[in-house]
């Protein structure tokens, strides 16, 4: 929802190099899409993971916990249930799909070990906006085995491919393939997108729409509809 946006950004940043036949193949993994946070409003690339962000100290609600994000193929679901979401709330937990999905339709062997994303962010809606505060970070290790590479593929060159899309990428050669760890940081920070409550759903202006429900101090939202492609169920506590 809203600054969930921001997961998906991370998600499209992450890249792999797959093979096809001798060319270079720069595959996005599954919940990346079009979107990015240089096209959405007050947006932008923080210029590098590991950045120091610190969302809504400006709110006088001190700084808001860094939450780790779990990643599963399917997400648990929660049934949509509405609720006023006039507030603010910070983000609390987290589940987002395999970022490597669609990676490994192009290179079934690709490993990823220490894998880690967390979010870090505040939402705050009034009876018609909402303001947006949200850093995430995501970090992992890249196994690309020889079966990938195809003979052709250097580490260098993986390494420079990765560089071209993420914050940070270090190959070293291993047998036949090489690791690669990678990080990358994004944040949004923007105010005074419009939005409506139409039944269990928040629309916003852009004409993305999520289904949530809030239950007591809780928020929990996910994706449906429009051109941000986002996958994954988040939960909000209420300040």
């Amino acid at each position: 929802m809203i600054a969930y946006r921001v997961l998906s950004v991370v998600a499209a940043s992450l890249v792999v190099v797959a093979c096809s036949g001798s060319e270079t193949v720069i595959d996005s993994p599954d919940s990346g899409g079009s979107d990015s946070a240089a096209n959405d409003s007050g947006g932008n690339n923080d210029g590098g993971a590991g950045s120091d962000s610190n969302p809504g100290n400006d709110s006088g609600l001190g700084d808001p916990a860094t939450v780790d994000l779990t990643f599963a193929a399917k997400c648990a679901l929660f049934t949509p249930c509405g609720g006023d979401v006039v507030g603010t709330w910070d983000y609390s937990a987290g589940c987002t799909g395999d970022p490597w999905a669609a990676a490994r339709q192009n290179c079934q062997a690709l490993g990823v070990k220490n894998q880690k994303g967390t979010v870090k962010g505040r939402i705050t809606f009034t009876a018609n906006t909402v303001t947006r505060d949200a850093t995430v970070a995501y970090t992992a290790t890249l196994t690309v085995p020889a079966s990938c590479l195809q003979g052709v593929l250097t580490c260098p060159q993986v390494e420079a491919g990765l560089k071209k899309v993420l914050n940070s990428a270090t190959c070293v050669p291993t047998t036949g393939g090489c690791d690669c760890d990678v990080a990358s940081t994004q944040s949004v920070n923007s105010s005074g997108t419009n939005y409506t409550i139409q039944g269990n759903q928040i629309v916003l202006s852009d004409g993305n729409k999520y289904d949530y429900c809030v239950n007591g101090a809780k928020l929990q939202s996910t994706h449906v509809a429009g051109t941000s492609a986002e996958s994954g169920v988040f939960e909000l506590t209420k300040k």
